[in-house]
C-alpha cells in the first residue's frame, strides 16, 4: 500500500505541475517527436528469430538530465553508455521560459557562430563553449527524451558535434577539445580534406524562434541550478565550468528555492521503492 500510495502521489505531483506549466507557457509536453528518420547509427544484434537491426542516438545533455538520476529514475530510461563532452561554439543559455515563481526558466544552448542548424565544422573558437553529458541511447529511450522535454514545441532537436572526454574535474574537457583542433588544423595545413571535431549527435534548443533570437536569459531556480551541479559534479565536468553554475546568480522564488531537487528526490525515493 506504501508503495502504490507513493507512486500515486508522485504522478499526480508530476502531472500537476506539468499540466500547469502547459498552461502558463502555452507548450504541449505530450506531442509525439516528430523527424525521427534523422542520422542515428545501426547495428545488428542476435535475437531470437535472427538478426535484428538496432538503432541508437547520440544525446548531449547540458541541464537537469547531466544527472544520471533523472534519465533513470525520473524518466525511467536505461542509457546503454554516458561520457562527459564538451560542445564547442555554442552558449548555455536560460531562455525556455518556466512557471515564474516556482521553476522561472529552463536551460538550452544556443550557437555562438553562425546560429543556422549545421553541424559544427573544424576550426571552432574556444571562447564559448558547454560542458554536458553524451549519453548513447536507444531509440524506444531517444523518444521518450524529447517526449518529456517537448519537443518540437518546449525544445527542437539540434544537431551538433561534441568531443567526449573522460572527467578529471580540472580541465580535461578543454585539452580534449584543443587536442581535437590542433589535429584538425594539421590535417588542412597538409591539404587534405576539412574535417570535423569530435561526434556527431542530437541535443536541444528553445523550441519558439523569439526565446531563441533573446539576447537576455531568465534566472533559474537555485533548486535546478543545484541540479545542474549535481551532474556537473558526478561526471567531473571541468573546474571552470563547475565553478560558472555555482557562481550563476539564482531567481526568485515563493516555493522555498524551487522544486527540481525536490521532483528529483522524489523520483528516486519511488525508484528505490519501486526496488529497481
Amino acid at each position: 500500500k506504501t508503495l502504490n500510495h507513493s507512486q500515486t502521489l508522485l504522478s499526480n505531483m508530476f502531472l500537476c505541475y506539468v499540466t500547469l506549466l502547459s498552461l502558463l507557457v502555452g507548450i504541449s509536453t505530450t506531442q509525439p517527436v516528430l523527424g525521427l528518420y534523422m542520422i542515428a547509427t545501426t547495428s545488428t544484434k542476435k535475437s531470437g528469430n535472427g538478426l535484428a537491426r538496432v538503432r541508437t542516438y547520440n544525446y548531449f545533455a547540458y541541464g537537469s538530465n547531466m544527472a544520471s538520476s533523472t534519465m533513470t529514475a525520473m524518466r525511467n530510461l536505461n542509457p546503454i553508455a554516458t561520457k562527459a563532452a564538451i560542445l564547442p561554439d555554442h552558449r548555455l543559455a536560460f531562455n525556455v521560459p518556466g512557471t515564474a515563481l516556482v521553476e522561472p526558466s529552463w536551460a538550452s544552448v544556443e550557437p555562438t557562430i553562425g546560429g543556422n542548424e549545421s553541424d559544427t565544422t573544424a576550426a571552432p573558437t574556444t571562447s564559448s563553449t558547454v560542458h554536458g553529458v553524451l549519453y548513447k541511447l536507444s531509440e524506444e529511450d531517444f523518444e521518450a527524451v524529447c517526449r518529456s522535454e517537448g519537443v518540437p514545441f518546449a525544445y527542437r532537436l539540434h544537431r551538433c558535434r561534441v568531443v567526449p572526454y573522460l572527467g578529471d574535474g580540472r580541465t580535461a574537457g578543454q585539452s580534449a577539445l584543443d587536442s581535437q583542433m590542433q589535429t584538425t588544423m594539421e590535417k588542412d595545413d597538409r591539404g587534405r580534406e576539412e574535417g570535423y571535431i569530435g561526434i556527431q549527435a542530437f541535443t536541444l534548443r528553445a523550441g519558439r524562434k523569439e526565446w531563441r533570437d533573446t539576447q537576455t536569459d531568465i534566472p533559474p531556480s537555485r533548486s535546478y541550478l543545484n541540479v545542474l551541479i549535481r551532474g556537473a559534479k558526478e561526471f567531473k565536468l571541468d573546474q571552470d565550468y563547475l565553478d560558472m553554475l555555482e557562481a550563476y546568480p539564482a531567481g526568485k522564488t515563493i516555493v522555498g528555492e524551487g522544486i527540481a531537487e525536490g521532483m528529483l528526490s522524489f523520483a528516486e525515493i519511488s525508484q528505490r521503492l519501486r526496488g529497481n
